[in-house]
């Protein structure tokens, strides 16, 4: 099963390692920390308005299992003190979400269900949309292919 994107993708100046610089959408970062198949941190950079860092870290919790997880630790600046509980918020966690049920299909999980949007990050998605004039950053359907 081959999913759809729904985000602006992941896009760095070289391969991913330590060092590496680049982000999605607008968003912007650098990876300060990566084991591969293990864990990738990713450090904020400006003019993303956002000090901090998040990542993803895989840990085995039995026997075939594993836990894959996303870590943030980020204080807002500016602006975003007021637009992270008003949009970013909702897109982080539909991001988020998205991200972590294509993990599951791509390791074989096939019953995994898609997260279902919210209507306002829907709503925002248009927004967005309106405002970048990037549709094929910003796509509406939610089908595998």
């Amino acid at each position: 099963m081959r999913l759809r994107a729904q985000w602006p993708p992941m896009r760095f100046d070289r391969p991913l390692q330590v060092g590496a610089r680049g982000g999605h959408g607008p968003i912007r970062y650098r990876v300060t920390e990566y084991e591969p198949g293990r864990r990738v941190v990713f450090r904020f950079e400006s003019p993303t308005p956002l000090d901090g860092w998040h990542g993803f870290e895989l840990t085995e919790t039995g026997s075939e299992q594993t836990r894959l997880r996303h870590l943030i630790a980020v204080r807002p600046y500016i602006w975003m003190v007021v637009l992270w509980p008003i949009a970013f918020r909702w897109f982080h966690d539909a991001v988020i979400e998205d991200a972590l049920h294509r993990a599951a299909v791509a390791t074989g999980d096939v019953s995994a269900a898609p997260p279902r949007w919210s209507p306002w990050v829907r709503i925002l998605r248009r927004i967005a949309v309106g405002i970048l004039g990037d549709p094929s950053a910003v796509s509406r359907g939610r089908d595998s292919t």
